[in-house]
């Protein structure tokens, strides 16, 4: 647990690809660290990436009435982190547990880095 915070709220790979599958809105957003999202080939489908470091700065770009989900590599502090800033600012926001390490394992829909990707039209 981590001290002097609000737990954030998890939601699971079935539970989020429940969602994109049925065409329930979700803001879908990667908050992995930089040279982890530089490294990789692939984001969740329809999902947008943000500096987790600049969180403040770009939260206004998200839409508050369209709940959100963050992910990270394994849906740990960043993740978690950035979904405690967002619901500490009013987001209806949760953090993907296990990460787009586990969506990918889980043969979950992911798509190739494309210049779309650093975009969140909220």
């Amino acid at each position: 647990m981590r001290k002097g915070k609000i737990m954030a709220t998890p939601i699971t790979t079935v539970e989020l690809a429940g969602r994109t599958s049925s065409g329930i809105a979700t803001q879908i957003v990667d908050v992995r660290r930089k040279v982890v999202f530089d490294a990789a080939a692939e984001v969740i489908r329809d999902s947008c990436r943000r500096d987790p470091d600049e969180v403040f700065a770009w939260k206004h770009d998200l839409n508050r009435t369209i709940p959100i989900a963050v992910y990270c590599v394994y849906g740990h502090q960043v993740s978690q982190d950035i979904a405690d800033a967002l619901t500490i600012s009013g987001f209806n926001v949760r953090y993907l547990e296990g990460g787009i390490a586990k969506w990918a394992s889980e043969g979950r829909p992911q798509e190739a880095k494309s210049p779309e990707s650093s975009s969140c039209n909220g």
